[in-house]
């Protein structure tokens, strides 16, 4: 659903969780953090955000492209 700006709300929070997964990755290579089993979904973290990126502008070009 958008809203009136053009908006798409819904895959906010998926990218939000991908940067905190690729942020955790980082921070276990020089940190003690815990669960470092959790640092191997970095590269999938990564993946996750250009595809939901490459959807977004995708969608932006379209909708520029049916204007005209």
């Amino acid at each position: 659903m958008r809203d009136t700006r053009g908006r798409i709300p819904g895959p906010d929070g998926l990218r939000a969780l991908s940067i905190a997964i690729v942020l955790y990755a980082h921070s276990t290579g020089t940190l003690h953090a815990p669960l470092r089993s959790i640092a191997v979904f970095g590269d999938l973290g990564v993946r996750v955000f250009f595809v939901i990126s490459g959807f977004l502008i995708t969608t932006l070009l379209r909708s520029e492209y049916e204007k005209y």
